[in-house]
């Protein structure tokens, strides 16, 4: 019997406890670690860490921050200048959450795809559902991971002119092997 399945959305913060955002962020670091150790290496620990804007993505500023948004409808990277940052050989990233920073929000959608030019679309996000209750967060029903060595396009789609970026964090977890330059 086929199955009717829902695609990945955006929850308020409001409409979750906090054992419920805990649960969500255990299950984005279960669904990280299981393709880090399926992807990288079946043995040895791992860590799991805040992504980095610069260190990880190789953005200007340690923010998270769009290019300035000239034009409604044009889709603009969250990695500022950065179209598409690739991802370490040794690196799973896992995203779980979205908020927004900016008021009046200017941006309506994030898409979640890999490659340069969106080959696989892993999630379409719409902010809408956020901003109509008036919260500036929200969790996603599924964590969203991109395997080792993927190239992330995550980008939001501009609403409203503003010739300025726009503040739209991510919550989410670098997941690689304990090494040499990750102790445990």
């Amino acid at each position: 019997m086929d199955t009717l399945k829902t695609a990945i959305y955006l929850i308020p913060t409001d409409e979750l406890t906090l054992t419920d955002q805990r649960t969500f962020r255990e299950a984005a670091l279960a669904a990280g670690e299981r393709m880090a150790r399926d992807q990288i290496a079946s043995g040895g620990d791992y860590i799991a860490r805040p992504p980095q804007n610069i260190a990880d993505f190789g953005c200007a500023l340690d923010q998270w921050n769009t290019a300035p948004l000239l034009a409604v409808g044009t889709p603009y990277s969250v990695f500022q200048a950065i179209a598409a940052p690739v991802l370490g050989n040794r690196q799973v990233v896992v995203w779980y959450k979205i908020g927004i920073e900016t008021a009046p929000p200017p941006v309506s959608l994030v898409t979640f795809q890999e490659g340069a030019a969106g080959r696989t679309t892993f999630a379409v996000i719409d902010l809408e559902q956020v901003y109509a209750k008036q919260q500036t967060e929200g969790y996603l029903t599924e964590p969203i991971v991109y395997p080792n060595g993927s190239q992330m396009l995550i980008n939001a789609i501009c609403r409203i002119f503003t010739g300025v970026f726009c503040r739209l964090q991510l919550g989410g977890f670098v997941i690689e092997p304990v090494g040499p330059q990750i102790s445990g």
